[in-house]
C-alpha cells in the first residue's frame, strides 16, 4: 500500500506542479500584454510630443523675440505720443487758440441771428 500512495503523491505533485506552471504561463501573457500596452501608449505619447515640437517651431517663427521687442517698443511710442498729444491739448498756445475758435463762432452766430433779424 504505501507504494500506492506514492504513485498518488507523486500524481498530486505532477498535478500542483503542472497548476504553478499553468499559473505562471498565465502571469506571464498577462505582464506580456500589459507591455504591449505600455508600449502602445508610449507611442502614443512620443506622438503627442512630437506634434508639440513641430507646433512650438511654427509658433516660433511666426512670432520671434524680436518681433515681440519691436512690438513693445512701437507700444510704447504710441503711448509717449498720446502723452504729448494730451499736453498740447492743455497748453497755453492750443487754450488760446480754442478759445479764440470760440469766439469766432460767437461772432458768426451773432452775425447770423442779427441777419435773420433783419429780414
Amino acid at each position: 500500500m504505501p507504494g500506492l500512495n506514492n504513485n498518488k503523491s507523486g500524481m498530486s505533485m505532477q498535478n500542483d506542479f503542472s497548476n504553478k506552471l499553468n499559473n505562471l504561463d498565465k502571469k506571464i501573457e498577462n505582464v506580456k500584454n500589459n507591455l504591449d500596452q505600455l508600449n502602445a501608449k508610449l507611442n502614443k505619447i512620443d506622438k503627442f510630443l512630437d506634434d508639440i515640437k513641430d507646433i512650438n517651431e511654427r509658433l516660433a517663427s511666426v512670432v520671434s523675440y524680436t518681433d515681440k521687442a519691436r512690438l513693445n517698443l512701437v507700444i510704447k511710442d504710441m503711448t509717449n505720443i498720446k502723452k504729448q498729444m494730451n499736453m498740447t491739448k492743455t497748453s497755453k498756445l492750443m487754450k488760446n487758440i480754442n478759445e479764440t475758435k470760440a469766439r469766432v463762432r460767437q461772432i458768426e452766430d451773432s452775425m447770423v441771428s442779427a441777419d435773420e433779424c433783419s429780414d
